[in-house]
């Protein structure tokens, strides 16, 4: 709820429509934007956990039905929940990507082998394991190295010995942290 979310507010009012967000449990440092999400829309949902899930997004969406409300779409602020943002869009039958589709442009090793079948890249991605980085690097190529899954650059660099020291740890954090844990999945995976 940090991002876009005063101006996509602004555009849903000014086409007349009603406004209702559906939260995850933020941190302690996010609690106070729930006083200003209160101020923006006509209703809002805070579940009890750090991640929304399919079902909470569902029974949020049934809840609404059942209050009268028509919702005509959902729209996620945040990365991380855009395939549930697609699926929630294919039961109300509003036009959007497919989850599949969504979860294949999200990954970013799928999507580079997409772009190189296609002609549109030259761009040669790997899936980093042990030795692979070293001996790139010790054959003067040079490379880029980023999680498969996951947030902007988050966790992305250029390929050094140095870099490659610091995969472990990194992965280390992105399964640990409580907010974006579930976009890394459970074992985090680096593109090279």
């Amino acid at each position: 709820g940090f991002s876009f979310l005063e101006d996509m507010v602004r555009s849903a009012r000014s086409l007349g429509l009603r406004v209702h967000i559906l939260s995850s449990q933020p941190a302690a440092a996010g609690a106070a934007r729930l006083s200003q999400l209160l101020e923006l829309a006509d209703t809002v949902r805070m579940e009890g956990s750090p991640h929304l899930t399919s079902p909470q997004v569902s029974d949020a969406l049934s809840d609404l039905a059942l209050s009268g409300e028509k919702v005509l779409a959902v729209v996620s602020v945040w990365e991380g929940y855009r395939a549930l943002m697609a699926a929630a869009n294919a039961v109300l039958g509003a036009e959007d990507l497919s989850p599949q589709q969504v979860r294949d442009v999200l990954d970013k090793y799928a999507l580079r082998l997409q772009l190189r079948r296609l002609g549109l890249s030259r761009v040669h991605s790997r899936i980093a394991r042990p030795g692979l980085g070293e001996a790139m690097l010790s054959q003067g190529k040079q490379g880029f190295v980023k999680p498969r899954r996951g947030l902007g650059s988050f966790g992305a660099f250029r390929l050094s010995r140095e870099s490659l020291g610091n995969l472990s740890r990194i992965a280390q954090g992105m399964k640990s942290d409580r907010e974006y844990s579930g976009l890394f999945g459970g074992r985090p995976q680096f593109v090279i």
